[in-house]
């Protein structure tokens, strides 16, 4: 007589879900990936694997990587605002880590693992996931392993897995959410993180204090919430033209929480 199916459901269709998803893939599982959006696709900005999560990936997941089109992240240089080289830092990860540090653009590391976890491979134990969009999870029981949808049907499971994002509904249900305090706070700096895409497109990002964004703190926040372009050029109104230049597109805004 064959054991009884684990069943395992995942909150949440981005891209920390469907690696969750395909490190839990084995035999005699039934995963189902829970996802709010009718769409199911990233958007934002360039994302960077560390070479310990890139060797996972590559080596222990088996993923072609190549098709969501990474760079290898080589180095760092840092200038002052007069445009000045400080310093150096070539990176050395796949020489000391087998494997390097990578770029990706979100929505092709997205759309990979999303392939990976809901295809069928000959080496790959477990069947393909599950996904159901669409499907809004308000209420967790954990003590019986139940979700309740915002449709009222609910949905029981042996394990639940909480992957909806930084102020998820999922972390609500399954433990106490404590303050979350500003990562944030003094610093003014802009980092230019490099090509992405094979270089179709390139990754900036900005540091400026919650203070002089005037968020809302209790606002529903996520990685594809609009920026404003005015708050940010005030908030980097003293440094030069070659850097406040480039604000002049569309941005995200998205808070740093310890």
């Amino acid at each position: 007589m064959s054991p009884p199916v684990f069943r395992i459901i995942i909150v949440g269709g981005g891209i920390a879900g469907f690696a969750a998803a395909i490190a839990l893939r084995g035999p005699n599982r039934h995963i189902t990936v829970l996802e709010q959006s009718s769409l199911n696709k990233e958007i934002g900005a360039l994302i960077s694997f560390q070479p310990n999560a890139s060797r996972i990936i590559q080596s222990n997941w088996g993923l072609d990587s190549q098709n969501a089109r990474p760079m290898v992240d080589e180095g760092f240089r840092i200038y002052n605002t007069d445009g000045e080289l400080i310093n150096a830092i070539p990176l050395l990860a796949k020489k000391v880590y087998e494997a390097d540090r990578l770029l990706f653009h979100r929505r092709d590391l997205h759309d990979n693992l999303k392939h990976h976890a809901t295809s069928a491979f000959p080496s790959r134990d477990g069947n393909p996931v599950e996904v159901r969009i669409a499907s809004k999870v308000v209420k967790c029981d954990v003590l019986s392993g139940v979700v309740t949808l915002e449709s009222g049907e609910e949905l029981s499971a042996d394990l639940i897995v909480g992957a909806d994002g930084m102020q998820c509904d999922a972390q609500i249900c399954l433990a106490r959410r404590t303050t979350r305090t500003s990562y944030a706070n003094r610093i003014v700096s802009i980092s230019f993180d490099g090509p992405g895409r094979q270089a179709e497109v390139y990754g900036i990002t900005v540091l400026v204090p919650d203070e002089q964004m005037n968020e809302d703190p209790n606002a529903k926040q996520s990685w594809v919430a609009e920026g404003d372009l005015k708050k940010i050029r005030q908030s980097f109104s003293e440094f030069p033209a070659w850097v406040t230049s480039i604000f002049k597109y569309e941005i995200t805004n998205t808070p740093l929480k310890d």
